[in-house]
């Protein structure tokens, strides 16, 4: 069982934290609102449908996930932020997605800037910074629901502030829900989803 019995609703608007200790499934958790998962037990709804009952790419452009390692594809930096969008932003659009990510500042400071070629998995990047490109990328698809596994993990205090203000301010009247144990975070939270080791 990687997710043991858990109950629980996050309501239009909120910013839900999840939390809990090492192996508790907060990223399984997560993995099973997009249906990258599907569940053995119980249900999943969202807006009072079950999940299984919507198809899964029309899922994923309503709730999006940015996982703990993203991937991103050989090639610019803006064309990982474009990538499988119909048509691409303006691009004060596409700079406001990357302030609300919270890495804009560093990536004008590269040479060749949004063109920068980033290598295969984003090679070239810090870990950080990855998450943080897949974060715009995945603000840029206006999602209902946007999903955050550890996004914050290698960031600083300040970094993270500029983050968590960009994106709630970039979401409006969306859903943020976000494994974490960052304080920062906690501290935002509208709602705190504890999840119990259920190992022991």
């Amino acid at each position: 069982m990687l997710l043991g019995p858990v109950t629980f609703r996050v309501e239009p608007g909120a910013f839900a934290v999840v939390t809990g200790p090492v192996a508790a499934g907060k990223s399984t958790l997560l993995r099973l609102l997009t249906r990258l998962r599907e569940p053995t037990h119980g249900e999943l709804r969202y807006g009072g449908t079950d999940l299984r009952a919507l198809d899964p790419e029309a899922l994923r452009r309503r709730i999006t996930l940015v996982p703990q390692r993203p991937v991103l594809v050989s090639g610019t930096i803006a064309g990982n932020l474009t990538l499988g969008l119909p048509e691409p932003p303006e691009p004060g659009v596409l700079r406001a997605a990357l302030r609300a990510a919270a890495i804009l500042q560093e990536i004008d400071a590269l040479p060749d800037g949004l063109d920068t070629v980033i290598g295969e998995g984003g090679a070239t990047l810090s870990g950080g910074q990855r998450r943080r490109v897949a974060l715009a990328a995945a603000l840029l698809r206006r999602p209902d629901v946007l999903l955050l596994d550890d996004v914050t993990s290698a960031v600083d205090e300040r970094t993270e502030e500029a983050l968590l203000t960009g994106v709630r301010d970039w979401m409006g009247t969306g859903t943020v829900i976000a494994v974490t144990h960052r304080p920062a975070l906690l501290r935002a939270a509208t709602q705190i989803i504890a999840l119990r080791d259920h190992h022991g």
